[in-house]
């Protein structure tokens, strides 16, 4: 192994270390300025999150799956199946939360897990 390559490899370990701490400050100054802000949620923001979650975890399972027929690999094929599910959980949650289907009658019901409970 020549010099250049342990060079390489070391300097690309120092980026790697300062970009995280970087990254580690820059969320840690984020959360103490944002600290004082009061949330305010509504059905319809949490719709549109639950839809964000959706697609994106269905774009990470498109990828991953891509790279697992590409590489065969099977972690990708692992990762890839998990992500693939996590999509129509995440989707069925949007659709019975939403207000928008809550006009059809598709709800969650709440319901007493035991009579004899009040």
């Amino acid at each position: 192994m020549g010099w250049a390559v342990i060079y390489r490899r070391s300097s690309m370990k120092y980026q790697r270390a300062i970009s995280y701490l970087v990254f580690s400050f820059l969320l840690t100054t984020g959360s103490v300025l944002a600290w004082g802000f009061v949330w305010q949620g509504s059905k319809e923001l949490h719709t549109v999150m639950e839809v964000t979650a959706t697609l994106l975890a269905l774009f990470i399972a498109v990828i991953d799956l891509v790279r697992f027929y590409s590489k065969k690999n099977n972690i990708s094929l692992f990762i890839g199946t998990g992500f693939l599910g996590a999509p129509f959980l995440d989707g069925y949650h949007t659709v019975v939360t939403s207000s928008f289907f809550a006009e059809y009658g598709i709800t969650i019901r709440r319901q007493k897990v035991c009579p004899a409970c009040t």
